[in-house]
């Protein structure tokens, strides 16, 4: 059978393909758009992993968290080229394959899903993913803080661990954990007190991290600074902005008044708060008191390590003693004869003695009042001079004086915040979200309460000499009586040393080695207020670690010289 087309059907066919052919070029961009994902992953991405897409397009997996998987190019990033419908949002996040590898913010934070409002045409996505989430490195003290430290850390695959260290990024020394497993610990020795140290962790599985840094503790002659802060759990993004206001305080040491996370027995729980406070742990040591909430897990007992049972201890640090107590067991028996005679010990050594536990002996918030732990602990506070008692477990900030012992309820660490009203012994009182700062320089003590947008809502001082420091004292004063660090340091054999008097008065400014011996005496007698600055030319003495002491009256700074011939 012959079909013939005749004109008008050859026109009619030609219409008919060029609109379909135009009406295809219309919607093609629609429906293929070529997307490039340039992705940028943390330096401590293992060789061995995998980096996947987790998304709400068909072609991103449609949330199937291990479905699409991107491809590592030369230049270390990761990369996927997918057509997606053009003019349509598409959410998205970068994994590890699984939902406890999802990627994290800046500090560890969870993030918002990423957001793609798809083009009609190319184009090539780059990003960043800040962080894995990660449990450690973390760091802590079970000796001597000044020539000890202990790193834990877990891997994702079971293997033994290794701590790479030294006095720069090239390490040069090892510690080893020879345990087969995902957590682990190593407490490395014989390190030289005062001195900053780089590390990093590795393991047989081939994970291998950044490098960090930590410094063992300073002598008692220098000034340091801690924080405190409890009460953390519930709330991740809460407690990250915490986190991050701590971050930038930059302590030396860290206390925490427990109830870290909600119920202390989920390893979940505990990784997705290692998650949000993995910067403010891996440079500075971290200590905890147990609260409720930790329900004297198994698993807190696994992650942390401290002195002796791990559940009361205490530390030297600088010219001060910390004592961690236990309300989660007995407060008598064993453990009110340890804090006896631990603080029979230490007011006879150390200039300040700080106690942290968790229910507070005088509170006014929703909790109240701990009479039980009022009852057994807090004569003994009066009797050897504690400076500073610290709870939680009431999600507010009180502050408190009774028989010369302040006590400081500073459970704003993330968890809901609750009422707080004031009581007798109430100096201040606030329900907000906070940390502690304190500074220690010699015998003056100053603490700041400070919110995460860096408010300074409540401050005091308090001054062991012939001056009391009082409430009213005009604390611009003190601050403006400065020593300032010398320069160059360190030096060799010649550094200029700058310092401010507020006042007149007696002064001195004096040299120490660091066995505590005077060396030198600068400058001392009757100075008019003012800005002053002095040379030091060392002459013979040897290489090493000096103390330059400045004294006003009753008050003193110090800054640690390093002279290098």
């Amino acid at each position: 059978m012959e079909v013939r087309t005749t004109p008008k059907n050859c026109f009619l066919i030609r219409t008919f393909v060029s609109y379909l052919v135009c009406f295809l070029f219309v919607l093609l961009p629609i429906f293929a758009s070529e997307i490039t994902f340039l992705v940028t992953v943390p330096e401590e991405t293992a060789t061995t992993d995998t980096i996947y897409i987790w998304g709400s397009a068909p072609e991103l997996g449609n949330w199937d968290i291990d479905a699409v998987f991107l491809t590592e190019n030369t230049d270390g990033n990761w990369e996927l080229l997918v057509d997606l419908t053009a003019n349509e949002t598409v959410y998205y996040k970068y994994t590890k394959g699984s939902s406890s590898t999802v990627e994290r913010g800046p500090i560890g934070e969870p993030i918002d899903y990423r957001i793609l409002e798809v083009p009609d045409n190319t184009l090539v996505v780059r990003d960043t993913v800040f962080r894995w989430p990660r449990v450690g490195p973390y760091l802590s003290w079970v000796n001597d803080p000044q020539t000890t430290m202990t790193i834990s850390w877990s891997t994702e695959a079971q293997g033994d661990g290794l701590v790479e260290f030294g006095p720069d990024d090239s390490y040069g020394f090892n510690g080893y954990d020879s345990s087969f497993g995902v957590l682990h610990s190593v407490e490395l020795t014989g390190l030289e007190p005062s001195a900053e140290y780089h590390y990093r962790v590795l393991s047989s599985t081939g994970e291998i991290g950044t490098d960090h840094t930590f410094s063992t503790a300073k002598f008692s002659t220098e000034p340091f600074t801690f924080v405190v802060y409890g009460d953390t759990r519930t709330n991740d993004f809460l407690r990250g902005r915490v986190a991050s206001r701590i971050i930038e305080i930059n302590p030396d040491l860290v206390f925490n008044t427990g109830d870290l996370v909600e119920s202390g027995e989920y390893p979940d729980l505990w990784r997705k708060w290692f998650n949000t406070n993995q910067i403010l742990l891996e440079d500075r040591p971290f200590f905890i008191a147990l609260g409720n909430h930790e329900q004297n897990a198994t698993v807190y007992f696994k992650y942390w390590h401290f002195p002796g049972n791990e559940q009361w201890y205490s530390i030297n640090y600088g010219n001060a003693h910390f004592i961690c107590l236990s309300t989660e067991t007995n407060l008598y028996g064993a453990q009110r004869t340890w804090l006896e005679t631990d603080l029979i010990a230490a007011s006879d050594s150390a200039v300040w003695i700080f106690v942290f536990f968790h229910r507070p002996p005088y509170s006014s918030g929703d909790n109240g009042s701990d009479i039980s732990v009022r009852q057994a602990w807090c004569s003994l506070f009066e009797t050897y001079g504690v400076d500073i008692v610290f709870n939680g477990h009431d999600h507010n900030y009180e502050r408190s004086l009774i028989n010369d012992v302040y006590y400081i309820v500073t459970g704003g660490g993330g968890a809901p915040l609750r009422a707080v009203g004031s009581s007798s012994w109430t100096i201040y009182s606030e329900s907000t979200l906070h940390c502690n700062n304190i500074t220690i320089e010699d015998s003056l003590l100053t603490l700041d309460a400070i919110k995460p947008d860096g408010t300074n809502f409540d401050s005091f001082s308090i001054y062991k000499g012939t001056v009391n420091v009082t409430e009213d004292m005009n604390r611009g004063l003190l601050r403006s009586f400065q020593l300032h660090q010398n320069f160059p340091n360190p030096f060799n054999p010649v550094t200029t040393i700058e310092y401010s008097l507020p006042i007149s008065g007696n002064m001195a400014l004096k040299i120490f080695n660091i066995l505590g011996q005077e060396t030198e005496t600068l400058a001392s007698g009757w100075q008019k207020h003012g800005n002053y600055q002095i040379i030091w030319e060392t002459g013979d003495l040897p290489s090493g670690i000096y103390f330059c002491q400045l004294r006003l009256n009753d008050f003193f700074r110090t800054k640690k010289l390093v002279l290098q011939k």
